[in-house]
């Protein structure tokens, strides 16, 4: 976090570099921050207002966006339960119903959402 604090401090105009959302571990954003890029990491886990399905989330998600680089990387980190091989059988994801799976399950609205 040092290299972004000092990127705002210097320059507190800066636009991001990148924008990792459903971070997670925030991995991604560590190695970007090495390289001392610009950007940031939004994630549930961090804080309730990272919730994109919320209004509040949602404008976050909006306003961190717009204050993006042309061409900044934006990784969207998909909660992945409902997407992985190993769940396929209950997923039901496939060319045929266009990858929105079997919608019966929660975890499978979660993932579309």
């Amino acid at each position: 976090m040092r290299c972004w604090t000092l990127r705002a401090i210097l320059d507190p105009n800066a636009l991001h570099d990148f924008i990792e959302f459903c971070a997670g571990q925030g991995n991604l954003t560590a190695e970007c921050l090495k390289l001392r890029l610009f950007g940031m990491a939004l994630d549930l886990i961090y804080n309730e207002d990272h919730n994109m399905m919320t209004r509040v989330g949602l404008r976050l998600m909006i306003d961190i966006i717009s204050e993006s680089k042309p061409g900044a990387m934006n990784w969207w980190g998909t909660r992945c339960s409902s997407f992985v091989g190993m769940s396929k059988r209950h997923h039901k994801r496939c060319i045929a119903n266009k990858f929105w799976g079997d919608d019966q399950h929660k975890f499978v609205r979660d993932g579309n959402m």
